[in-house]
């Protein structure tokens, strides 16, 4: 009987051998499933919110799952690249900054700054891209938005005739009392980066909760002056228009993944787009009617 015990003990230990341990990682910059296997069943990264998974019950590997970004996702930056396109075509055609909200602007760059600090050599992430496109794409990506956002800012202080034209006394909301500070602390408080083991993760994750909070109040001064100015040209309304529509496609985004991954979870992106899309909703709504109207602009009410 113990022979048959001992034995028994034996088979149990090698079935357990045979298991292989996979640790599904949904990366919230990646915008697929990336499959890590791991000799001890766990994910070494801070940055990634990880199960543990049996073989059987393991997805396709990702060379497998077709084109690496999702339909909604990449037409989403596409809206973003129309965006700041239409403001540095309205910037260079005009030769004017009116109507353009420096606030706005700066909220952006330091949205972008802090969100993409992974761009940076020395700062340790893991980034488990799968495919040369990506490994192209994203930091190519990232490099643009803080390029162009940096750009425009430094040409509405610093450049002629954009220095003049800039409407100081218009766009005058106080964005960084009102705005980056209780994004600020709120990123503190609510980030992903509580369980990590390292100082250095938990600050990247809090800087990455923090530019989602940002970017969902910072259109906030670009509206205030709109609605001063109350009639808006053309070329500013479809930079407005498309920054919008590249929030609202990110949302279907969301909702395809959550549809279609079974371990996709991602609150503060989500409560920070649903913030966003609200600021948008009645400027959609007034950009429609003023198109259907047959007027080039917009117009908004007193």
């Amino acid at each position: 009987v113990r022979s048959a015990d001992v034995h028994s003990r034996g088979r149990a230990r090698e079935n357990v051998s045979k298991r292989s341990r996979w640790c599904l990682c949904a990366r919230r910059d990646h915008p697929r499933l990336a499959l890590t296997r791991h000799r001890s069943g766990r994910w070494a990264s801070q940055n990634s919110v990880c199960r543990t998974v049996d073989r059987r019950r393991r997805p396709p590997p990702p060379a497998a799952m077709g084109f690496p970004l999702t339909f909604f996702q990449f037409c989403g930056d596409m809206a973003h690249v129309a965006s700041f396109s239409f403001l540095l075509y309205r910037l260079h055609k005009s030769k004017s900054a009116a109507g353009i909200s420096l606030k706005t602007m700066e909220l952006y760059f330091v949205v972008f700054c802090a969100r993409y600090i992974d761009v940076l050599p020395f700062v340790s992430r893991h980034h488990n891209y799968h495919s040369w496109f990506l490994e192209v794409y994203l930091p190519l990506m990232k490099f643009a938005y803080i390029g162009v956002s940096g750009a425009v800012v430094y040409l509405l202080r610093f450049r002629e005739p954009f220095k003049t034209t800039y409407d100081t006394e218009r766009d005058n909301f106080p964005h960084w009392m009102f705005l980056a500070a209780p994004c600020a602390v709120l990123g503190l408080v609510w980030n992903y980066g509580w369980s990590s083991t390292s100082w250095s993760a938990m600050f990247v994750e809090m800087l990455w909760a923090f530019s989602q909070f940002l970017e969902a109040v910072a259109i906030f001064p670009q509206s205030v002056l709109m609605k001063r100015e109350k009639q808006v040209e053309t070329i500013t309304s479809n930079y407005v228009f498309c920054l919008g529509l590249y929030r609202v496609l990110y949302v279907l985004n969301w909702i395809y993944k959550l549809a279609t991954r079974e371990h996709y979870r991602d609150w503060i992106s989500w409560t920070a787009g649903t913030i966003q899309i609200g600021l948008f909703t009645d400027f959609f709504y007034f950009y429609f009617k003023s198109r259907r109207a047959g007027y080039g602009g917009v117009i908004l009410p007193a």
